[in-house]
């Protein structure tokens, strides 16, 4: 009979891709561009909101502490960012990204009455 289908037949057409339908949740590595200076803080202090660039990284302490993160203007037009690992004296001790284009580096100093410095950041 013409009107009877054939169940065996292929489809007339086939997708060129899969669906995963069922995702197991993965432990990923927190990740970072060096490129970035908030990329790379938001990734050392565990920050998730989106701020878009440095100089909207909210302040909320004109005091530094261990931990937290300096905001300054070192890039006028975007500002810049770097978490602070160490106090000693009147002096930053600080860890950041693309302060030295594309590296994260560790260990730079910034004297705390800098005029760079617009403000800071503590949990």
């Amino acid at each position: 009979m013409a009107s009877e289908m054939n169940l065996q037949s292929k489809p007339e057409f086939q997708f060129p891709y899969l669906v995963a339908l069922n995702i197991p949740h993965l432990e990923i590595e927190k990740q970072y561009d060096p490129c970035s200076c908030v990329s790379t803080a938001k990734s050392l202090v565990n920050f998730s909101k989106i701020i878009g660039v440095a100089k909207n990284w909210p302040i909320n302490s004109l005091e530094p502490r261990v931990g937290g993160v300096v905001v300054t203007n070192e890039n006028p037009i975007t500002g810049h960012i770097a978490v602070i690992i160490g106090i000693e004296g009147g002096v930053l001790i600080l860890e950041e990204g693309n302060y030295v284009k594309c590296q994260k580096t560790k260990g730079r100093k910034l004297n705390i009455g800098s005029k760079v410095i617009i403000g800071f950041w503590n949990f």
